[in-house]
């Protein structure tokens, strides 16, 4: 992913969340239930050689006639145009970040060799809380190459508590001095 593609999701997903009409709950559900829909026929929205028109028809045939009402369709149908459905995923994530944001939490990437504990998570959330103001929801990462400790990443800050960081901090310490 590059940092354009991030960018154009992130000016989608914000469009889908200041649309009016709908409340941002039935938004959030409205796309997670098209975006099931489109996932059993993903192939067809993203070959190269099936033409906009033929990629709404398909939209229109699998979507029922509540889902066809709704600004989530709608966004699917601007994201056919645009040849922007391969994006749908980062925009979801961006769109629930926002989501999360306006409901007093953050989407935070919790990065471990190993799951944290109900204890641990709950440690993280308190600090979380204290440090930034709002809770957080953990999202775990599973990462060989953390040999102990955790990174914690939201928004654009990175939290490196792990024993790597601490072990490569030292090591470049002991070189300054030598």
């Amino acid at each position: 992913m590059n940092l354009n593609e991030e960018l154009i999701s992130k000016k989608y997903a914000d469009s889908y969340y200041l649309s009016k009409g709908e409340s941002l709950e039935k938004k959030k559900e409205d796309l997670e239930k098209i975006m099931e829909i489109i996932k059993k026929e993903i192939n067809y929205f993203n070959h190269p050689l099936i033409n906009v028109g033929v990629k709404k028809m398909i939209l229109d045939k699998i979507c029922d006639a509540d889902i066809k009402k709704t600004s989530a369709y709608r966004l699917m149908e601007v994201l056919i145009s645009n040849g922007r459905i391969k994006s749908l995923d980062l925009i979801y994530s961006k769109f629930i970040e926002r989501y999360l944001e306006s409901a007093g939490f953050y989407k935070v990437e919790l990065r471990a060799r190993y799951a944290p504990s109900e204890e641990e998570k709950n440690k993280i959330n308190q600090i979380f809380l204290e440090t930034a103001g709002k809770k957080a929801v953990i999202n775990f990462q599973k990462d060989e190459n953390i040999i102990g400790g955790f990174v914690l990443k939201w928004k654009d800050k990175i939290f490196d508590s792990t024993l790597n960081h601490k072990i490569n901090s030292l090591r470049e310490e002991i070189e300054k001095e030598l």
